[in-house]
């Protein structure tokens, strides 16, 4: 029985006898008596929901621990080779608004692939080996996309695996929720709320019925399958609100089912994690994240590849994790239900990596040690390939127990340089092969491999200490900044309950701090002034912003003889503001800002007696 029968109500065929109408009459007053009592108590309950409180702590340090999960995105779109849902041809608002794609294949033809799909070829356990090759500890499917095909013997539709048209017939997702229990490997649903199939979906007085479905699909899914640790929503578009879900709601009825899951930010709420798409994010520490990437630049397959290099793949691997996120790497098998043989190839090279140097990536976390100018990453449109930072950057470091490993993906100079710990180290070595010269003083050490010995896409240096390394602060090593540590003052400073933004925390070398002005003026008058202890050659700045790009105008002054002389001016920061200048010789440096969109927030001010070399194009 499809969904729109069960969304209507039969009609009711009543007898001539006066007697049974009036019988009739008074039942059906007395059931829409009781169908208002209960709509009424459902939205009494939905208006009083409390909060979601999110994962348990326990199930996001084990999901955390992860690092790496496989994406699979499939379907009877693959007999196409064109992308899922997004090449759909609809005028239906199924996204938000404009809420029209403009696909390449008609609605008709499209909606009627599953009755020649037949993925004869498909072995659960051959999927789920493929995703342990990779090292992947966690898989999470596409149950229903966009488009609305279901994936698994849903009772609400037709419009799916299992239905007496398509020639498979079969239970995908029993298949593999079955095979990721039986493999050891952690079982995750993708699950879209936008859907191009469904009559009432954003349809105005229906969508209720709409959301009623969704619901009753979740409950399905996350009730008949087994442990389900993930689950993804995709909301997509404008115009659409946790009031278009009935998230609260939807959330609490999820987590009551599957006590431990993991739910994205997809779904209007903040959820138990951020999901940057096709993109790899920046360090982030005290909320988990997620990017989720394609293995080649479509979701769905196609023969015509254009796979990521191995180097590519790993690096966007190591910088996820790095900054403290896990990486959910897509893959998309073939019509006949078989995974392709060139991803599979990926997938174990990629999984050949982790067997030499997973203890580095498994059950780590960021820092403490970032690289500077990790905001100078750039990336060519959606499906663009991976460019690391540029600049000063050298990589990042994760860390476990009592150790810290430090990937260095690049070598700005010979050296790197660090903060001295807390604690002592008390061996040194690199994993990738070759002899690291530790070097150390009070107040820090330092790192070299020579250039020989120097592993090409990340040299892996160990360091174990006598202490936790988890409980270190994050700090940045030093980038050469003549401001690093030394005396600052500002015009005012912005007083957070448990939280320190003094001037201070903008020479910090650590970007997740900054200072923040807070007085009537800040927007038209702020400053903030470094003492560098000693007359110091200047010949570029740094500045970041933390929040946004709130300057619009401003300068760099230097004291001279008693007053302030402009080195630079400009009329814009944001998050990485890079310029040199010619030399000037001085000891006491301002950032004065003279106009702001809001409060000024600067996570770094930095001063170098080099120039920056010139952009790389």
């Amino acid at each position: 029985m499809n969904a729109q029968c069960l969304q209507r109500n039969e009609t009711t065929k009543i007898s001539t006898v006066q007697s049974m109408k009036l019988v009739t009459k008074l039942r059906v007053h007395a059931a829409l008596c009781c169908v208002v009592i209960a709509n009424s108590i459902i939205a009494a309950e939905a208006a009083v929901a409390p909060p979601d409180p999110g994962a348990p702590p326990a199930a996001i340090a084990a999901w955390r621990a992860m690092r790496i999960g496989m994406f699979i995105h499939w379907g009877p779109v693959t007999l196409t080779e064109k992308e899922i849902s997004w090449s759909l041809k609809s005028d239906r608002r199924w996204i938000g608004e404009p809420g029209k794609i403009d696909g390449e294949t008609p609605q008709e033809i499209y909606e009627n692939l599953y009755k020649q799909f037949n993925p004869k070829l498909l072995n659960g356990d051959e999927w789920i080996e493929t995703a342990k090759d990779m090292g992947a500890r966690y898989l999470v499917f596409t149950t229903k996309h966009h488009d609305g095909f279901c994936e698994w013997d849903t009772k609400l539709t037709d419009y799916k695996i299992t239905n007496p048209e398509s020639p498979y017939h079969q239970d995908v997702v029993k298949q593999l929720s079955d095979a990721c229990h039986r493999g050891g490997v952690a079982w995750g649903i993708y699950y879209s709320p936008p859907d191009a199939h469904h009559p009432d979906f954003r349809v105005e007085g229906r969508h209720a019925n709409y959301v009623a479905y969704m619901k009753g699909q979740l409950k399905e899914l996350l009730s008949n399958y087994g442990r389900t640790d993930v689950l993804f929503f995709d909301q997509q578009g404008k115009g659409l609100t946790t009031e278009t879900w009935d998230s609260a709601e939807t959330i609490r009825m999820c987590r009551s089912l599957q006590p431990n899951i993991i739910i994205n930010n997809r779904l209007g709420l903040p959820g138990d994690n951020d999901t940057p798409e096709n993109e790899i994010g920046h360090f982030q520490y005290d909320r988990p994240w997620e990017s989720n990437c394609t293995l080649e630049k479509q979701w769905s397959w196609r023969s015509q590849q254009d796979i990521r290099p191995l180097e590519e793949c790993l690096r966007m691997l190591i910088c996820t994790v790095i900054n403290d996120g896990n990486f959910l790497f897509n893959f998309g098998p073939m019509p006949d239900g078989r995974m392709d043989p060139h991803q599979v190839e990926r997938a174990k090279q990629i999984g050949g990596w982790l067997k030499k140097y997973g203890p580095s990536i498994y059950a780590t976390r960021g820092g403490p040690f970032l690289a500077p100018d990790e905001n100078a990453r750039s990336q060519a449109g959606y499906y663009g390939n991976f460019r690391m930072a540029t600049g000063k950057w050298w990589g990042g470091s994760t860390r476990n127990g009592k150790t810290i490993y430090l990937h260095i993906l690049r070598w700005p100079s010979d050296t790197i340089e660090f903060p001295q710990l807390p604690h002592r180290i008390i061996a040194c070595r690199v994993l990738t092969g070759g002899r690291v010269k530790l070097s150390q003083t009070a107040k820090a050490f330092s790192v070299a491999v020579a250039a020989e010995e120097r592993d090409p896409l990340d040299t892996i240096v160990k360091l174990e200490l006598d202490g936790s390394a988890v409980d270190l602060p994050i700090t940045t090593s030093f980038s050469g900044s003549l401001t690093r540590d030394k005396a600052a003052t500002a015009s005012s400073e912005w007083k957070e309950a448990g939280r320190d933004h003094s001037a201070a925390m903008a020479v910090d070398g650590n970007s997740p701090t900054f200072w923040g002005a807070d007085s009537a003026d800040a927007t038209t008058n702020s400053w903030l002034e470094v003492d560098l202890g000693q007359p110091e050659t200047l010949s570029s700045v740094q500045i970041e912003e933390a929040a946004g790009k709130r300057i619009e105008e401003f300068s760099v002054e230097f004291l001279n003889n008693a007053v302030w002389t402009p080195i630079i001016t400009g009329t814009g920061v944001g998050s990485d503001f890079k310029i040199s200048f010619s030399p000037v010789t001085a000891q006491r440096v301002r950032l004065h800002i003279t106009k702001a969109s809001n409060n000024p927030c600067i996570s770094e001010f930095e001063l170098y007696s080099d120039k920056f070399p010139p952009p790389v194009k």
